[in-house]
């Protein structure tokens, strides 16, 4: 069996999960430059997530039953977790994800631009370059994979760049949100604990089963799967050092960002 592995993987990998920005945030004002940065990464991981449904189910009528079953029911299992999700009263992590936004007093305007002028039929591409260089490069790289990728591309963006990267990059936020940070941040650490839980335990097994079958053995799809994974993982590090250099400033720091 392939093994979805790359000496490049595990190195952007490891930046990400012990990245300066986990136990950078002491006071809520951090949280607020945090979380304006990291809604465009969950509201994107909904368009990766939405993508594969569309490729892998039929969502048009009449209905005929379409793709592999097993890999059908993967992708419909995260979807119901994470698009409406019994625990939050069917909310989707998004739109949870926002509640614990506007709890902290996060500034939610920019990506309610972006949403909204998406529901609109409006000009979302010209939104995006509005954005802070280290967003805007972070959303539309996804897009790209969504837009131009191959359906096994897509579940390795989704996969290898987020599902199996979830846990280990917020096991230590949460322990020092819980340790520093002020009451307004319940909810927000309510919605990273059920991401540690449910794509440690549930999500993120599914979601390497499905990236598994989709390649079939297939030794080119196979190093796709590992050139696009290493693309999402190092635009997600951009966008981590944008979140961090924002703090620092923030925080009154000159201290330099290193961007990996």
């Amino acid at each position: 069996m392939l093994s979805f592995k790359s000496d490049k993987i595990e190195e952007l990998g490891n930046l990400l999960t012990t990245h300066p920005i986990y136990t950078s945030i002491d006071t809520l004002e951090d949280a607020k430059v945090f979380m304006e940065h990291h809604v465009f990464a969950v509201w994107d991981f909904m368009t990766l997530l939405k993508a594969l449904q569309i490729k892998m189910t039929n969502v048009t009528i009449p209905w005929v039953p379409t793709g592999d079953p097993a890999v059908r029911m993967m992708i419909n299992e995260i979807v119901l977790g994470e698009e409406s999700d019994e625990v939050v009263g069917g909310l989707s992590h998004f739109e949870w994800y926002l509640q614990a936004m506007n709890e902290c007093g996060a500034d939610t305007s920019k990506i309610d631009e972006l949403v909204n002028t998406v529901r609109e039929g409006g000009d979302y591409h010209a939104v995006i370059e509005t954005l802070p260089f280290s967003i805007q490069q972070f959303v539309t790289t996804t897009l790209e994979v969504v837009e131009k990728g191959e359906l096994h591309e897509i579940a390795a963006a989704f996969t290898i760049g987020r599902e199996n990267l979830i846990p280990s990059m917020f096991i230590e936020f949460v322990r020092n949100l819980k340790n520093e940070a002020p009451e307004q941040t319940k909810t927000l650490i309510h919605y990273f604990e059920r991401h540690i839980e449910v794509d440690g335990d549930e999500h993120g097994p599914l979601a390497l089963s499905m990236l598994t079958r989709l390649c079939d053995n297939s030794q080119k799809r196979y190093e796709q799967c590992l050139r696009v994974s290493e693309q999402v993982l190092e635009s997600r590090h951009l966008l981590w050092d944008g979140a961090f250099s924002d703090l620092l400033e923030l925080k009154g720091s000159n201290k330099a960002v290193s961007i990996a």
